[in-house]
């Protein structure tokens, strides 16, 4: 594995009482604009952690948090004070015991977010340090796409990943064999990522970074489509998908990123649309969808 490009990182990581962590998690990634992982330290404790590019305005991050736990805890919605840290961190001194253990997704990924370990597997491994936050694979929501993606045909396939992130969706359709990956996101920082990503992985020979807003300025008809979005960006692109024409016949779209209650609303949108809707898979509070053209 090549050296690892320097990117140094903010660790965010904020401890509060379990009955919080919805709120706290729902803030913390609003704020920093960036998915989250719940930790779990003990049955009184947990712990979210979020990444973002030093970069960021550290500063600026911790008096948004306050504020918003201030409103929460003025509305009664907290029971106790939320305990912050923020560290950084560079990339070639990462603690190991800082980060979670590889995680094993579907039946032949392993996702490790450290770049100096070394596995003996046969398993698809591809690394994803959580640099910008962007992605690392422990959401429920990013492991379900992932689990979709490995049961469609994708090898010698041309891919569209809109809202990239970290590029984790984007890369593991690359190393699953995907002839070319186009991944979008409309966040600058969310791109420079992604592609610090790809080169990590050795595959930023078939993936092409662009900037979008969803698929707006996306051009061309790809084979098959993944999103990790809001349940209102996939209502919205599924239009754009349709009137831009972007998926070749029989193509797939996998969508995730929305919560369970969110489906019946969904749903009827991709009915009036020529979508085909076959399976559908959950995750704690977390639903996804693989359709076909």
């Amino acid at each position: 594995m090549r050296p690892s490009p320097a990117l140094p990182l903010l660790e965010i990581s904020v401890r509060s009482h379990p009955s919080d962590s919805e709120l706290i998690a729902h803030i913390l990634s609003s704020v920093t604009r960036a998915p989250v992982a719940i930790l779990s330290v003990s049955e009184t404790e947990i712990e979210i952690r979020t990444y973002r590019p030093a970069v960021d305005d550290g500063n600026e991050i911790v008096k948004r948090l306050y504020e918003e736990w201030e409103t929460a805890q003025e509305g009664g919605w907290l029971s106790s004070t939320p305990k912050l840290q923020i560290r950084l961190l560079e990339s070639t001194g990462l603690a190991q015991d800082s980060l979670p253990p590889p995680l094993e997704v579907g039946d032949s990924l392993t996702i490790v977010m450290d770049p100096r370990i070394q596995l003996e597997t046969s398993r698809t491994v591809v690394v994803i340090t959580g640099a910008g936050g962007f992605g690392t694979g422990h959401h429920p929501s990013t492991r379900l796409c992932l689990r979709l993606l490995e049961k469609c045909p994708i090898e010698n396939r041309d891919l569209l990943d809109v809202g990239t992130g970290s590029g984790i969706l984007a890369i593991a359709a690359a190393k699953w064999g995907a002839r070319t990956v186009v991944a979008a996101d409309i966040d600058p920082l969310a791109l420079e990522s992604a592609r610090w990503h790809a080169r990590l992985n050795a595959v930023e020979d078939r993936i092409r970074f662009v900037r979008s807003d969803l698929a707006r300025q996306i051009v061309g008809r790809f084979d098959g489509i993944v999103s990790n979005l809001s349940a209102e960006m996939v209502e919205d692109l599924s239009y754009q998908i349709y009137s831009k024409n972007l998926l070749q016949p029989g193509g797939f779209w996998i969508g995730a990123g929305f919560l369970i209650r969110d489906w019946a609303a969904l749903e009827p949108v991709l009915r009036r649309l020529p979508f085909l809707t076959f399976h559908r898979e959950e995750e704690e509070d977390w639903a996804a969808f693989l359709a076909r053209a």
